[in-house]
């Protein structure tokens, strides 16, 4: 598992938003690798 634990902005509903990815050991590179691109869009709005 890699676990990304993400510091929210103030002001949000939440605190810290922890994303988890979890795959099997002989693919875990390429589950990764596919996941990276949504973890990498997440966006928090700017007040």
């Amino acid at each position: 598992m890699r676990l990304y634990l993400v510091d929210v902005p103030a002001g949000s509903a939440t605190r810290i938003l922890a994303i988890a990815i979890v795959g099997p050991d002989a693919r875990f590179e390429r589950v990764v690798e596919a996941a990276m691109p949504i973890v990498d869009s997440i966006e928090f709005p700017t007040r």
